[in-house]
């Protein structure tokens, strides 16, 4: 097993797909080479260390399933004790997937448990004919049932804002009649106007090792829409299933306290109190509105210049 994918560090890097696929042609490559050609890897920390499973694409399988919530096998670990002294272990594991993942043994209590992959296909750019982790989004239908979220549009949405650390996500269902909030901190989607919560869950769609001897890649989603407005730099996003998006902001934001003192200043704090502040995310609108203002740069550019004539 390479060095690479045993450091600490590496739950901090990608495993490198010309890896995978036995074509890498970088001389100091900075991303994770595996000698099993997986796009994803399963470890655990024992004794001071980083333990490859020798089931990994076993685990990857229950993984990849939504409802299932933990996965129990057996595995032997070798132990050395002098230099040409070795220990096996038989060892019994259980790794729990929801809420955190974490490995349960009966001898050594809970384990630090971790799960190396190849990029996101939404930080990768959705290339097709490759191995980068295809992610999918699941809501529990009913106990057990898990539904795939649809339209492909929003599975780019949820991991674009997942990826990008947003704590909540407001939107709408069938004509704007229902409102869900998405709280990505607790994994839950709720309905807004029912109180009625429901838990989420994120998982890769499976790659075998066969697959990728036969470089059968995963399936890709349905290419997004392309918007080409800038996002400023506060902006979550943008929300690629719905034409805008309610932003909630936190009191710590500077949009936030600055607003929250233009209101004050009209109203007494003894008498009103602000409970939220949200932004409308319009790409449409942005772009709108950019077009005019630089518009309106050049009539003031020509204005100038005629005036100095």
């Amino acid at each position: 097993m390479s060095s690479s994918v045993m450091k600490d560090d590496a739950s901090n890097k990608f495993l490198c797909m010309g890896n995978i696929q036995g074509n890498c042609t970088q001389n100091k490559c900075t991303r994770l080479h595996s000698d099993t050609h997986l796009p994803y890897l399963w470890q655990i920390q024992l004794f001071g260390g980083w333990f490859t499973l020798p089931n990994s694409e076993s685990v990857e399988q229950v993984f990849c399933s939504p409802e299932k919530k933990d996965y129990s096998f057996k595995f032997t670990y070798e132990l050395d004790f002098y230099i040409s002294i070795l220990h096996c272990l038989n060892l019994d594991c259980t790794i729990v997937f929801e809420p955190e993942t974490r490995a349960f043994m009966s001898e050594y209590s809970f384990v630090e448990v971790r799960r190396l992959s190849t990029m996101s296909f939404n930080k990768a750019g959705d290339v097709g004919d490759s191995f980068v982790t295809q992610w999918r989004w699941y809501w529990e239908y009913n106990a057990g049932k898990w539904m795939l979220f649809k339209p492909d549009s929003i599975q780019h949405t949820l991991e674009a804002k997942f990826l990008a650390k947003q704590t909540t996500y407001l939107y709408w269902r069938e004509n704007y009649k229902w409102k869900y909030k998405i709280d990505f901190g607790s994994m839950t989607q709720q309905n807004v106007q029912t109180g009625a919560t429901r838990p989420l869950r994120r998982r890769p769609v499976f790659v075998s090792f066969q697959d990728v001897q036969d470089n059968k890649t995963p399936p890709c989603l349905t290419p997004p829409q392309v918007i080409e407005v800038a996002l400023p730099p506060p902006w979550v996003p943008w929300d690629l299933a719905h034409p805008f998006e309610l932003v909630q902001m936190s009191p710590d934001d500077k949009d936030f306290i600055e607003l929250s003192a233009s209101f004050f200043k009209t109203v007494s704090r003894d008498q009103f109190t602000l409970t939220a502040v949200f932004r409308i995310q319009n790409h449409a609108l942005l772009s709108g509105f950019n077009n005019q203002f630089l518009m309106m740069q050049a009539r003031l550019i020509d204005k100038n210049m005629s005036r100095k004539s």
